[in-house]
């Protein structure tokens, strides 16, 4: 028996403890560890999470141990799966049934909406409208939310039906964003869960009979992850750093450059990202200067005028930064670039207006919105003790931003 033992460790290949600790600390960052214990499945996870934000890579380097010592059992038949009899007889499809795990709920139902997040950042920056305006937006989510939902379900050898999964993610999907039109992460949220739950009634553990994933899988996964991301990174591109901003000073022609321009000047030449900030200037935004020629190709849409909310805010919160800093470094405000940036977008949030409102308009909103609270404080009376808490509890925070943006 010890013969056949030695003969069959010499045919398998088991892991070496030392390597797979190398390779976790080499690249565990995108599950380099992962691939050597032949987990396609969880190596493309930490891709596609950066390690689970880091979080994954801290817990392997505790359990990596036990990991590599599973892995050499299953490779000398010695992780057979657990056999369950009744009455004296094997009961096959018993035996394959996989018990229910909240963790792996949890974690099914957060990788989908991370996934699905990522595929609504991409429609978005590509079509620059919401999610509930095209089918083929559905689709593309009720996939994403699928894709990740499958994966997650497919470790640890299990596995799961991936047409039953497809059905509950894009019927539920489809069903709040087209007719409840509902919001969409909050769409995303159901149909995650949804599709966790009809995946889990078709779990079983993975046995010989099934098809193994192969490192084609991970070559094919990653690449649709990679061109997610890539549409991603082109998109905001042009939302963001193609985009056009002006500044008008007093007795001063306009000067306009864009986003991109000015952030590449603020780390390689400040001086000269600065000077475009000389004398408080109004500042305006429009689309850059190959959306605004009038001669397009057909297929040469404006994306940049179509840019989705959170890219309009993210462009105005780059040139407030800046903005602000040179206000510190001129000495015409002590305030905090990022505190003073964050408390402008805060205002622009509470007060439901543009992006690009300017700095006049927005501190005639605040004059405004103080008048309207002395007034309805002078018609409603004293208030209670606990209406007061309420009260000057809603009322400090836009106060706050209010006073903050004018300094």
């Amino acid at each position: 028996m010890a013969d056949e033992g030695r003969d069959l460790a010499s045919d398998v290949r088991l892991a070496n403890p030392f390597k797979a600790r190398v390779l976790l600390m080499v690249g565990g960052v995108i599950g380099l560890h992962r691939l050597y214990l032949e987990q396609i499945p969880e190596t493309f996870i930490f891709i596609s999470t950066g390690g689970v934000f880091l979080l994954g890579v801290l817990y392997d380097s505790f359990f990596l141990g036990k990991q590599v010592e599973f892995y050499n059992m299953l490779k000398l038949g010695e992780g057979e799966e657990m056999k369950k009899y009744r009455n004296g007889k094997l009961m096959t499809n018993l035996s394959r049934m996989v018990s229910f795990s909240l963790p792996r709920f949890v974690a099914s139902v957060a990788y989908a909406l991370w996934l699905g997040f990522l595929c609504w950042m991409a429609g978005s920056v590509t079509f620059g409208k919401s999610a509930s305006d095209s089918l083929l937006m559905v689709s593309a989510l009720a996939a994403a939310v699928t894709a990740g939902v499958y994966i997650i379900g497919n470790c640890d050898r299990e596995c799961r039906d991936l047409v039953y999964i497809w059905i509950g993610s894009f019927s539920t999907t489809f069903i709040h964003l087209r007719f409840i039109e509902d919001n969409c992460m909050r769409s995303l949220l159901f149909a995650a869960v949804v599709a966790t739950w009809l995946g889990n009634r078709t779990a079983r553990v993975r046995t010989s009979f099934h098809r193994p994933f192969t490192w084609k899988h991970l070559i094919f996964w990653t690449s649709l992850f990679g061109l997610l991301l890539g549409v991603i990174a082109v998109g905001a591109t042009r939302h963001i750093f193609h985009r056009r901003v002006s500044a008008m000073a007093r007795g001063e022609s306009t000067v306009t450059t864009s986003i991109g321009a000015l952030l590449y000047d603020r780390f390689m030449d400040q001086q000269r990202a600065y000077r475009f900030f000389e004398g408080d200037p109004v500042l305006s935004y429009g689309p850059s200067a190959s959306q605004s020629n009038k001669e397009r190709k057909w297929w040469d849409v404006d994306l940049v005028g179509r840019a989705p909310v959170w890219a309009d805010m993210a462009a105005v919160f780059v040139v407030d930064l800046i903005r602000q800093e040179a206000r510190v470094l001129g000495k015409r405000s002590k305030i905090e670039p990022l505190k003073w940036a964050l408390w402008r977008m805060y205002l622009i949030t509470k007060f439901e207006t543009s992006a690009f409102v300017t700095q006049n308009e927005l501190r005639s909103l605040c004059a405004k919105w103080t008048k309207e609270q002395i007034s309805k404080r002078a018609q409603s009376g004293p208030p209670s003790e606990q209406e007061k808490g309420a009260r000057d509890f809603r009322f400090l925070g836009t106060a706050k931003a209010c006073d903050i943006i004018s300094k």
